[in-house]
């Protein structure tokens, strides 16, 4: 069952959607990436469906149908909340079943600071080629201007730069990627800011993530950190580290998507039945 639903967030409204199963054995909340949007999902979505698996999922501020200026947010604490919001309604929908957090880049950046931060008690999680840090250094010029950018000027909108053909080595993907009208290029310091400083804060403590997690990332990603992602997994035992070789950024996109997302849902079989 497909439901659309929204909340208003600091005055802004964050739409949202979840596809229910009869049944499930487990919920999975996806928190998706920077300049994309939850319906990029869908086939994910069809996965986790079909194998008993409810989703539900939202677009971030600045993202996809939400309100808000593109790629902006006032501040991280609003990632957080969002990620606060849609696990209580996942929880409160679906009382006594396992729930999984389940974040890509971006996404995963949020979730890992979030189980650091706010220690949910949920069965799991899953961060797929999370952002911790960026797989070059950026100069050093442009991280002060970005600094120096969000004191007199926070929202201003400038481009990514992302390459889209490092997202995935299936041509279709990037194709699509590119013609799709709620993907967008924009990113403001606050929003660059924010996000850079809290995954590095998360990576260097990855002894404190209270609950399993499975960190998933490709050798062959070139827009966030395999090192970075290895070695926070390493830092703690509840932290489970799953590498593909020659793989790119978007894992759930690549030829090998079927590996990834069985090896997803091992994952989270293994954690219910733990229970």
């Amino acid at each position: 069952m497909h439901t659309k639903f929204s909340w208003l967030q600091e005055g802004k409204n964050i739409h949202a959607q979840s596809w229910r199963v009869d049944t499930p054995v487990a919920i999975v909340c996806l928190i998706h990436g920077m300049g994309e949007h939850s319906s990029r999902y869908m086939h994910v979505k069809d996965f986790f469906n079909l194998n008993g698996i409810s989703m539900y999922t939202f677009d971030h501020i600045g993202h996809g149908v939400s309100d808000g200026k593109r790629g902006h947010t006032p501040n991280y604490n609003f990632l957080l909340e969002s990620i606060e919001k849609i696990l209580s309604i996942a929880i409160r929908e679906n009382i006594g079943l396992p729930i999984f957090l389940y974040g890509h880049s971006m996404g995963g950046n949020v979730v890992a600071n979030y189980l650091i931060r706010r220690t949910p008690e949920i069965a799991g999680a899953i961060l797929s080629a999370p952002w911790f840090t960026l797989p070059f250094k950026p100069p050093t010029f442009k991280i002060a201007l970005a600094k120096f950018m969000n004191i007199i000027y926070p929202s201003f909108s400038d481009i990514t730069n992302l390459d889209a053909n490092a997202i995935s080595r299936d041509k279709n993907v990037v194709e699509a990627y590119q013609k799709d009208s709620l993907v967008h290029n924009k990113i403001t310091p606050s929003f660059f800011l924010s996000c850079f400083e809290a995954g590095k804060w998360a990576k260097d403590r990855g002894e404190a993530v209270p609950i399993p997690t499975l960190v998933l990332h490709g050798t062959k990603d070139r827009l966030t950190s395999y090192t970075s992602s290895k070695e926070f997994a390493l830092s703690n035992t509840l932290i489970h580290f799953k590498s593909y070789e020659g793989l790119y950024h978007e894992l759930h996109n690549e030829p090998e998507k079927n590996i990834v997302l069985n090896d997803v849902l091992d994952f989270i079989h293994t954690m219910i039945h733990k229970k």
